[in-house]
């Protein structure tokens, strides 16, 4: 029997794990795009027990809606897919950089290498990178909560050296403009001013690192921050309406295999126009037949704890490992 949860068979050492049946079939999953095919099929039933068929020949509109549906659904996922593609591209080069800022961090520490995880600075900018990549996604998912981010050794963020002075800065912000995430790239520029005073070139170099992150982050704010133009979406949602009214008017003739027929047409039309909508969103939460950053958020924070764990392997003397 199908579940709403995954079920493991258990048969000496090999587990089979059944998939969902909404994964197989991906609109109905989407509450309302089930519910809208639901009410075709019993418009098409009530439509065939009444009799409402008077003989009035819909086919050339219905063809056209079904044209025009054909042509703008096709173009309106292959969108989407691009924004999703452009979204995972830009956020993995966002976490890629800030992982290559640790790098450069730790490469050109140049201080005592027994004070290294002393050093606040260090610490600061740490902490403010681990939580980054969680942060960023959860600021587009639009489920952002300081409080409740974490960062390295999965401490609180807003209770640890730099997410203090972070939590602080949000706190004293007044207005729209900066976000979460532009005001930890404003304390990672001011930190690593003080990292290294005296040695501008190399202080240079961790800039690029910083420019970089920061560019691949303003990319996608203005992905995510695009939206299909209404006067687009309402002709859409008109033609799939007028088409889901009128079909049975074409395939009465059918009795009552007309249910099954539109129940078949809807779905490819009305799972086209959902697949056009959630793929485009690549921060979606608990995601179904497509791919999100989370694995990626998970990875890059996994990554930056690393490399603060290597520290004095890098830092101190490589002989001695």
């Amino acid at each position: 029997m199908w579940t709403n949860k995954p079920v493991v068979l258990k048969d000496g050492p090999k587990e089979i794990r059944m998939k969902r049946p909404t994964s197989l079939f991906p609109p109905f999953a989407d509450f309302t795009t089930f519910f809208i095919i639901v009410c075709q099929c019993l418009w098409t039933y009530a439509f065939i027990v009444l009799e409402l068929d008077s003989g009035t020949d819909v086919t050339i509109v219905v063809g056209i809606l079904a044209g025009t549906l054909g042509f703008i659904l096709p173009l309106q996922l292959n969108s989407a897919l691009s924004k999703n593609a452009n979204c995972l591209n830009n956020y993995n080069a966002f976490t890629g950089d800030l992982v290559a800022l640790c790098w450069d961090i730790i490469a050109f520490y140049k201080n005592d290498p027994e004070q290294v995880r002393n050093d606040k600075n260090i610490q600061r900018l740490f902490n403010v990178i681990c939580a980054m990549p969680a942060l960023a996604k959860h600021q587009f998912r639009g489920t952002l909560d300081l409080t409740k981010a974490t960062t390295i050794g999965d401490k609180v963020f807003i209770s640890n050296l730099g997410g203090q002075e972070v939590g602080a800065m949000v706190n004293s912000l007044q207005g729209d403009g900066m976000t979460v995430v532009d005001v930890c790239f404003y304390k990672l520029l001011d930190y690593l001013k003080d990292l290294l005073p005296n040695d501008v070139k190399t202080r240079g170099f961790m800039i690029k690192s910083w420019e970089r992150a920061y560019g691949s982050w303003g990319n996608m704010s203005n992905l995510n921050a695009y939206k299909p133009p209404s006067i687009f979406t309402n002709v859409l949602n008109v033609a799939l309406a007028l088409y889901s009214l009128l079909l049975p008017f074409t395939l009465a003739s059918q009795g009552y295999h007309a249910i099954w027929m539109v129940a078949i047409i809807g779905y490819f039309f009305l799972g086209l126009n959902m697949a056009g909508r959630k793929v485009a969103n690549a921060f979606a939460e608990n995601a179904v037949g497509f791919q999100t950053v989370t694995t990626g958020q998970k990875s890059a924070t996994n990554a930056v704890q690393q490399v603060y764990a290597t520290i004095n392997r890098v830092v101190g003397d490589d002989i001695n490992f």
